[in-house]
């Protein structure tokens, strides 16, 4: 177990210190798909992007999908440790940015090969493991755009599809929603929450700022601004909403057309999330338009990608997996968990 550990460690190090943007993922799915490959998987990679897909079959029996992403952050790591990321990569605008595995993917990946692994060298099931590795996951985009390149057409429809992600937990714990329900693998609540991503864009006229009587008169800037004071002020059902990106201007003597705020939204359910946009929505509306004796007269619009769902177990069990995990796969600790963390496993 210390040999197997350590190598899991060493493994998932390379991608911690050589970290990659979405859609940039080629080392990513490389060092995957060759660990994959060495433990006797079929492999095939660029499926949706730099998506790689892992298939090990075993007769009949059901099929088990198990995922981890390949693409990291623009967060600049300070962490010091011996193999931190250094890595700079070049946004979609051309923006030089550092990058690091802030949403711990490099721990998804290690924890994948693992298991994978695992699976490969046991006699012990019968069915069908599908080894995934997602690219594009932080910008929403990578899992709709395996599908789309036939993931599932090709590979198989998955019976299972257990979740993993990195939590303040001890190790060896599993969380669980409670009450459990005998018989079932599924519970009421969800362990990961839903998400939105909203791109929220204000437009004015804009101007040199001796003209006052004009471009300060729409000044996109001011009306961003005020969105972010009002959001602070604003109390939302069941939701978290925070504003992550400000973006507008070139000059502090010009006043820009465009202002935009990135801004995320997370819940335990899709109608809270679906309430929560529709309230910043009107919040951007409301306070692009909010009067020329304010001065913040402009437009306004909301943005959203296609959000990710919360995350569920499967309603009932398949009869032909195994009522319980072989006693070495055991987790040592079990919790149960009433309220869902906030992460959308991105």
């Amino acid at each position: 177990m210390t040999a197997e550990l350590r190598d899991l460690a060493i493994f998932g190090a390379d991608p911690h210190a050589h970290p990659e943007l979405s859609w940039q993922e080629d080392r990513m799915a490389a060092h995957l798909a060759g660990r994959l490959v060495a433990a006797g998987y079929e492999v095939t990679t660029g499926v949706g992007g730099h998506g790689v897909v892992g298939r090990l079959c075993r007769g009949d029996g059901i099929t088990v999908m198990l995922r981890a992403e390949l693409d990291a952050l623009p967060v600049k790591e300070e962490t010091g440790l011996s193999y931190a990321s250094t890595a700079t990569a070049t946004t979609p605008d051309g923006r030089t940015v550092p990058v690091s595995h802030a949403c711990g993917h490099d721990l998804h990946l290690a924890c994948l090969a693992g298991a994978a692994r695992r699976l490969a060298a046991s006699d012990s099931w019968r069915g069908t493991v599908l080894v995934i590795g997602q690219p594009a996951a932080e910008t929403l985009e990578g899992a709709a755009a395996m599908p789309a390149d036939g993931l599932y057409e090709r590979f198989g429809v998955p019976d299972v599809a257990p979740a993993q992600h990195v939590s303040p937990f001890p190790a060896g714990l599993i969380a669980y929603p409670e009450p459990p329900t005998a018989g079932l693998i599924a519970y009421p609540a969800p362990p990961t929450a839903a998400g939105a991503e909203l791109r929220v864009v204000v437009t004015g006229d804009g101007g040199h700022v001796g003209d006052v009587g004009q471009a300060v008169g729409c000044n996109p800037v001011a009306a961003v601004a005020a969105l972010v004071h009002r959001r602070d002020q604003t109390a939302f059902d069941q939701a978290v909403v925070t504003v992550g990106t400000l973006h507008a201007g070139e000059r502090a003597n010009v006043v820009p057309t465009l202002a935009e705020a990135g801004i995320t939204v997370r819940a335990a359910t899709e109608d809270a999330v679906t309430r929560a946009v529709a309230r910043v929505a009107r919040l951007a509306e409301e306070t692009a338009g909010d009067g020329g004796s304010r001065g913040l007269q402009g437009a306004a619009r909301c943005e959203r990608p296609p959000p990710p769902p919360p995350w569920y177990a499967g309603p009932t069990r398949p009869r032909s997996a195994r009522s319980s995990p072989p006693q070495a796969a055991r987790p040592a600790r079990t919790s149960p968990s009433t309220a869902p963390l906030l992460s959308t496993g991105t």
